[in-house]
Order: C-alpha cells, then sequence, then structure tokens
C-alpha cells in the first residue's frame, strides 16, 4: 500500500469512527430502544371514540371508567383488560368487545390470586346503544358482548354484567367466578343471551347464573354450578320470554330454609321449551318453578334433581297448566305425580297437565351430561368409564382431564359412542377428570362431576443413548443466526445452526473436547474440558454469543478490521471480503463499524469450565 492510499484509508477510518461514535450514542437514547413497554394503564371517563389494541394488551384498569354518552370503546380480539379493586366499567355510550372463538377477550382481576369480587362489573346503562340485528338475527351493531370471558367480578353492583334498561347482546361468552349474578338484567328493550357458558356464579340473593326481567331471548347457554339463597341458576320475569334450549344443570341453593329453592324460577307466558335441568340442589322447590302459563311448553328434560321437579305457584283457576311431552326421567303417571306439585297437593294451587311424556330425554334439549364416572388406576393407565347417555342423539363423548382442577380443562379427547378410555403417561401425576356427551347437532352437555386419579408410573431402566449435543448461537448485532459451525475441535463432530442458532450434534462418543463456534466477521468462541459421558444422554451448551468486528479473522478486533471494513465500505459481499460484512447482512456498512468499535480490543473468548 503506498503512503497516500495508507493516508486516505486512515482519514476514511477516523471520519467513519466520528460518525460511529454519533449513531451509537443516538442508539443509546429514549424512543430507540425495541424492548418491550409496561401494560397500558387506563381510567377515567372516555371521551372521544377509543379502541383497546390486542398490541397494547394488557390494559390495567386503575380507576373506574365510564364510557360517554354517544361515544364506543372497541375492544380487539385478544385483549386482556384486568381490573383493579374498587375499578368498573361503566358503558353510557357503545362496548363493542366482539372477540372470536380463536382470540377471545378477558375482562378478569389484576390480583395475582383472583377470587370472585375482586372488581366491580360491566354495566350498561339505559342511555347505552342497543344492539341491532338484521331480519335473520345477525348481529349488526350497538354494544355486544362476544367471544368474551368476564371473571372475578361482583365486588359492587348486583351482577358481574349488569344491564339496566339496556339492550347489549351477550353471546359466546363465559361469565364465571364472580362474586354475584353472572347477568343482572333489568330491562323494557329486547334483551338476547345467547349461547354462553354461565358458571360458578355466587349470588347473596337471588339468581346466581341470571337475573332478568323484561322481553327476553334465552338461548342455548349452559347454566351450570352457579349459586344463591334462592333460584341458583335462573330467575326470569317477563310476559315475552323465550327460554329455549339451555342446559340448567348442578346448580346448589345455599338457603337454611327447607321449603325455598329451585334452580329456575320462570313467571311469565313466553316459551319454554327444550331446555334440560337436571342434578340441581335445593330444598323443597329442586327442579323448575313456574309463576305462569306459558305458551309452550314442551320438549324440556327435567329430572335428577332434588324434590319436586316442578313446584308450580300458580292459584287455582278454570285453567290449567300444560306441560305435555316432557320427559320427567319416568313414564309412570304415579311416580311423575309425586314429582310435580300442583293441585294434588294443595287445593289453591292449579293443575298441570303432564300428558303423553317422553320415554328418554327430549331430543331437542342440550344433552345430560354423563353420570356414573369412575376411574381406576393402574401402572402407567388411569381407565376411565361412565354410563351411557340415554338421550336419543347422542353421537359421542368428550373427556376432559388436566392436573388442575375445574374446567376449562387442559386436555380434551373426543370419542364416538364408546364409554371407557384410558389415559396412559409415563409421568406421576394427579388428574382431575370429566366426561361430556354431545348430540349430532354438534350440541355439548355440560361436564359430569368431577373426580380424580393419580398416575403411578416405575421409570424404566434405560439402556445406555449415544450423547447428543445441542445449543444455540447468537450472532451479536443480527437476527439471522444461520450456518455458523458448531465443533468439538480435533474430531468429526460438528453442526451448523439454523436461522434461529439452533445445533444439534449427534452420536458423540464419551471424552473430553474443546466446542468452538465460529462464522466469518465474529471472534470464534471456545469451551474448553467438555466432558462427554454416556449416563448423559443430551448436553445442553450454554449459549455462544459471538462478537461481530474480527473482519481478518485473526482472532482479535483491532484498527486492522476496521482498516479492512474502511477500504470495503458501501461494498457488498462478494466481492468484498466475507468477514468484512459483520453483521452477515450482504454490505460492508455503518453496522459492521459500529460492531468492531463496540468491541475494540477484545480476543477469541472461552466459556470456561
Amino acid at each position: 500500500m503506498s503512503k497516500r492510499q495508507a493516508a486516505l484509508c486512515c482519514y476514511r477510518v477516523a471520519s467513519l469512527l466520528a460518525t460511529i461514535l454519533v449513531f451509537s450514542i443516538s442508539l443509546l437514547l429514549p424512543g430507540n430502544a425495541e424492548a418491550e413497554g409496561p401494560p397500558t394503564r387506563v381510567g377515567g371517563v372516555i371521551i372521544s371514540d377509543t379502541w383497546w389494541k390486542a398490541s397494547e394488551s394488557p390494559y390495567i384498569v386503575t380507576a373506574p371508567i365510564t364510557v360517554a354518552q354517544g361515544i364506543a370503546l372497541t375492544v380487539e380480539p385478544g385483549v386482556e383488560v384486568r381490573f383493579n379493586s374498587k375499578t368498573y366499567l361503566q358503558v353510557e355510550g357503545t362496548l363493542h368487545a366482539q372477540g372470536t372463538a380463536s382470540r377471545p377477550i378477558a375482562f378478569t382481576s389484576s390480583a395475582p390470586i383472583p377470587t370472585p369480587g375482586d372488581w366491580g362489573y360491566i354495566r350498561f346503562r339505559p342511555s347505552s346503544q342497543a344492539a341491532d340485528f338484521d331480519p335473520w338475527h345477525r348481529y349488526l351493531q350497538g354494544s355486544t358482548l362476544q367471544y368474551a370471558t368476564v371473571e372475578y367480578a361482583g365486588a359492587a353492583g348486583r351482577g358481574a354484567i349488569w344491564v339496566e334498561d339496556a339492550a347489549p347482546y351477550i353471546d359466546h361468552s363465559i361469565i364465571r367466578r364472580n362474586g354475584a349474578s353472572g347477568i343482572y338484567a333489568e330491562t323494557i328493550r329486547p334483551l338476547y343471551i345467547t349461547n354462553n357458558i354461565i358458571a360458578e356464579n355466587s349470588s347473596p340473593t337471588v339468581g346466581g347464573g341470571i337475573y332478568a326481567q323484561g322481553p327476553l331471548t334465552i338461548v342455548g347457554n349452559q347454566v351450570a354450578a352457579n349459586r344463591a339463597p334462592v333460584y341458583s341458576g335462573l330467575f326470569i320475569q317477563g310476559d315475552a320470554v323465550n327460554l329455549r334450549q339451555n342446559s340448567i344443570v348442578r346448580n346448589e341453593v345455599i338457603s337454611t330454609s327447607s321449603d325455598k329453592g329451585g334452580s329456575l324460577y320462570f313467571q311469565g307466558d313466553g316459551d319454554f321449551s327444550c331446555n334440560t335441568v337436571v342434578s340441581n340442589t335445593a330444598g323443597t322447590w329442586g327442579g323448575v318453578t313456574i309463576d305462569g302459563r306459558p305458551t309452550n311448553f314442551v320438549g324440556n328434560s327435567i329430572y335428577g334433581n332434588t324434590a319436586y321437579q316442578l313446584y308450580n305457584l300458580n292459584p287455582r283457576s278454570p285453567s290449567i297448566l300444560n306441560a305435555i311431552n316432557n320427559y320427567w326421567g319416568t313414564t309412570d303417571p304415579n311416580s311423575i305425580a309425586r314429582l310435580i306439585y300442583d293441585s294434588q297437593d294443595d287445593a289453591t294451587k292449579d293443575t298441570v297437565n303432564y300428558g303423553s311424556p317422553l320415554a328418554m330425554p327430549a331430543p331437542c334439549a342440550p344433552p345430560s351430561p354423563p353420570a356414573g364416572l369412575v376411574a381406576v388406576s393402574q401402572l402407567g393407565t388411569v381407565a376411565l368409564s361412565w354410563k351411557a347417555d340415554e338421550g336419543q342423539n347422542i353421537v359421542g363423548y368428550r373427556v376432559y382431564y388436566s392436573p388442575q382442577p375445574g374446567f376449562p380443562y387442559a386436555n380434551a379427547i373426543t370419542l364416538d359412542k364408546t364409554t371407557a378410555y384410558t389415559i396412559t403417561s409415563s409421568v406421576p401425576l394427579t388428574y382431575y377428570l370429566a366426561v361430556t356427551a354431545y348430540d349430532a347437532r354438534g350440541a355439548e352437555s355440560w361436564y359430569s362431576k368431577e373426580i380424580s386419579a393419580t398416575m403411578t408410573v416405575i421409570e424404566p431402566v434405560a439402556p445406555p443413548a449415544p450423547v447428543t449435543i445441542v445449543g444455540q448461537v447468537e450472532r451479536q448485532g443480527w437476527g439471522d443466526h444461520r450456518d455458523a459451525v458448531v465443533s468439538l475441535e480435533g474430531t468429526p463432530y460438528m453442526a451448523t445452526t439454523t436461522a434461529k442458532g439452533l445445533y444439534t450434534i449427534t452420536n458423540v462418543a464419551p471424552g473430553i473436547y474443546t466446542a468452538s463456534a465460529t462464522t466469518p466477521g465474529y471472534l470464534p468462541q471456545k469451551r474448553r474440558n467438555l466432558e462427554v459421558i454416556t449416563r448423559s444422554s443430551t448436553i445442553i451448551l450454554p449459549t455462544f454469543k459471538l462478537m461481530g468486528g474480527d473482519a481478518n479473522g485473526d482472532g482479535a478486533i483491532d484498527i486492522f478490521d476496521l482498516v479492512l471494513m474502511a477500504a470495503n465500505f458501501g461494498t457488498t459481499v462478494p466481492p468484498a471480503p466475507l468477514g468484512a460484512d459483520a453483521n452477515s447482512d450482504h454490505v460492508v456498512n455503518i453496522y459492521d463499524l459500529v460492531l468492531a468499535a463496540t468491541n475494540l480490543d477484545r480476543t477469541t473468548a472461552n466459556l470456561g469450565d
């Protein structure tokens, strides 16, 4: 190199080093880091249309929120909203919370270990925009909760979802483990509650699952395992009520009075059909309590509840309560008469016509939960069996199991009409298990009673296995880590890395090795005294973190590397030397010089013994 060329090269190096200094400082300034930001904190009155985005989730509610009249709050699918104590969401405008089956929305507690009653409620005020539908009852606009979970609310107000003379659309949502009614509604506008799971809520008054008054359409819901002093499942009043195809199962009255109870109270003259009401516990009024004359009381499966299956509160009149074509668990007239409270038990009450009883659960009603689930634990297996469902349309069962109790379960197995299944595992673990039934329409029952079983195993003595070495290589300053070479020096054992820097070296014989990771433009890194023994089938090495800037590959980052990079600045690779492209982006540029300057005076590193 001539003196003139050397001087020019030194000038370029000096200029580029100055640029590097400014560029490096800018990278450290606030706003340039790509670290994940904190949760989004929200509270107060929302006075302009607002979107809560999945990219900014979770949202932490630090103060009560009110959506002002005429204003819309839209919550994107996948958003999680966590409420602090004594906070709530009040809707005077529009709440558009429309998740999807794969990306539901969650309204939950911010507590590390959440419990019912941690936060207040979602309240729809009279000024909130009602939901609108097309002629085929497809949702168009207005307030909605779809594919959303509302849990651990109920510290204030009357329900986790509180509808005050409003009409949001509540559909395909999970409303669970709240310290008040799951849904509490008093409205004069048509309210649609469809296809929801409303479970494990506990009301201090009436209606653990749903308390609702008004023109109501309540269809396709699973109302299960709720608790209240009176009417633990549903308390429904209205002159235009449609209560159809709901599964009302295992709700529990917690009153100390023996003559109160009931899983369901229905007052009105609407449609009460194709519901499944089973396994609810109460005092005298265990199943359905009717205080009115539904125009359509057919196709229901009402059986297996404590005490009376139907309790008729209608005073005696020339009319009768027609309840024909329902399933009562028996077809014997005398037995059915004992299951129904009417004029035969109290002369002041109306008469119930229960003629033409069904011989098996109604085909239009949801399946009943399977009964008789038992588990037998043996070495490495848990064998389950249960009773076949009597429903006409049952086509199969689903087995659910998880290491934690309660729904939703971590694992689900779909079966045909078999009534047995064996779980195998090599892990000693206690499983919590339940079974559901599903029919030809795809309607699924609530869960059977949960049981637990412990898997016992004897760990086999495995023969010595070939030793595998795995790990990862990270190139400093670049996201693509492929084609780095990891080798055991002096041996044929070697591997190249994937784009994520992962590598696997297989069938390594016992011995003491030096493992090294190399790639052009980076300092090699070594791990000496690596002991490989046959009793370890897999060895995970610490991550090789290669420092960039060794342009000439001499095992040190110094002025010579900077000179080589400066001489090829702005040149693509090839024709520029491969090592001059320190971050492997196929061009010699400022990023390569930044790496070299950052690691100046570094030499080959050793990970240690």
